[in-house]
């Protein structure tokens, strides 16, 4: 009788989607869902100090219901919107939770992201804060270059704010009102660059806040 009951029981628990570790007393749901999990944009990296808003959806009749990240944190939005931000760390995780239509809640997908610095933004190879000279500028083309990925990432577009005006160029190399602008800029003044489009080898698109270089006059006779 005993084991008739014991083989009820268990024939139950299967049919939960329950099952016990081997290794441990703890319960542990292995449900399957009839519905995958889709999260857009599709990228296998974070910047570190970024914030990146991500789109979590279930497919079928289950429901996300609830994100965690180990690494970071994460703030639920409307819409099935989750804004991640990874901490100091090299890799985060994220867990997506669901529901299935009996309201049994189980661990539908596990992402991991790769968490590197902000690409690197340079001028004729002169990175930020570093002085350029005059006819170097002018002539220049910015590139980004991160060392973690190891791979190319493309400038789509960038801004130039002058005195009076804010100039735009919708490629890595500055428009002509540009090239014009930093003709006039003296010794010692900056040239600032805004919103910095970059595309990077996933097909994903970052925003670089801003980027500067101090302009350097040459003496006449100079050989810089």
């Amino acid at each position: 009788m005993k084991n008739k009951i014991l083989l009820a029981l268990l024939v139950l628990l299967s049919s939960l989607g329950i099952a016990q570790n081997k290794d441990s007393k703890d319960l542990v749901f292995k449900v399957k869902g009839n519905g995958s999990i889709k999260i857009t944009p599709s990228t296998s990296f974070l910047l570190l100090g970024k914030s990146k808003t991500f789109r979590i959806t279930a497919g079928g009749s289950n429901a996300v219901s609830r994100v965690e990240v180990a690494g970071g944190s994460v703030e639920a939005q409307r819409g099935g919107l989750y804004k991640i931000s990874p901490a100091q760390s090299e890799q985060i995780m994220v867990n997506v939770y669901a529901k299935n239509p009996s309201g049994l809640e189980f661990i539908a997908k596990v992402v991991k992201y790769q968490v590197i610095p902000s690409p690197v933004i340079s001028i004729m190879g002169v990175q930020k804060d570093y002085a350029i000279t005059r006819n170097k500028l002018v002539l220049g083309n910015l590139s980004a270059t991160s060392y973690e990925l190891g791979k190319p990432i493309q400038i789509l577009s960038f801004e130039v704010q002058t005195d009076t005006e804010l100039l735009s160029s919708n490629s890595s190399s500055l428009s002509t009102p540009m090239r014009k602008y930093a003709n006039t800029l003296q010794d010692g003044s900056i040239m600032w660059f805004y919103k910095i489009r970059c595309l990077f080898p996933d097909g994903t698109e970052e925003l670089i806040p801003f980027f500067r270089v101090y302009v350097l006059v040459p003496k006449k006779n100079s050989t810089l």
